[in-house]
């Protein structure tokens, strides 16, 4: 497999309701990982979240997806009702094909961040001529 997911945990409950809210705030990852023309593409589910609520990060052979949809209300104002449900996802893989780092892109649209992970391209044979020293 070209991803291998890392476990991440959450918080433990603080009250026994916490855990039925847990159950359904704690946003597991849907990721779908997809082998493309040139590479990978990898695509998780982040509904409400706009681009500055996602963090993608690439360090050596980690990556790292964070997002987190926070819906605080306007100043002046007072909730009194809360349904839609707030959610934090943190998903890291480990990467085990070489990409070329220097072309990874990642964008967010209609609730779906896209990271395209670009193959590294195999390094060209060269033949070296041998001289007489």
């Amino acid at each position: 497999m070209f991803l291998t997911p890392r476990p991440s945990y959450a918080r433990p409950p603080r009250l026994p309701t916490d855990l039925f809210f847990q159950a359904l705030h704690a946003y597991p990852p849907h990721v779908t990982v997809t082998e493309v023309e040139g590479g990978w593409e990898l695509g998780a589910d982040v509904p409400g979240a706009t681009v500055d609520d996602v963090k993608v990060e690439l360090t050596g052979d980690t990556l790292t997806v964070r997002a987190e949809r926070n819906d605080t209300p306007r100043e002046g104002s007072e909730r009194i009702r809360q349904e839609r449900p707030l959610w934090k996802l943190e998903q890291t893989f480990r990467l085990r094909r070489p990409i070329d780092v220097e072309k990874v892109e990642a964008s967010v649209k209609d609730g779906v961040l896209t990271i395209k992970l670009p193959r590294l391209a195999a390094p060209a044979t060269r033949t070296i001529p041998v001289s007489v020293a």
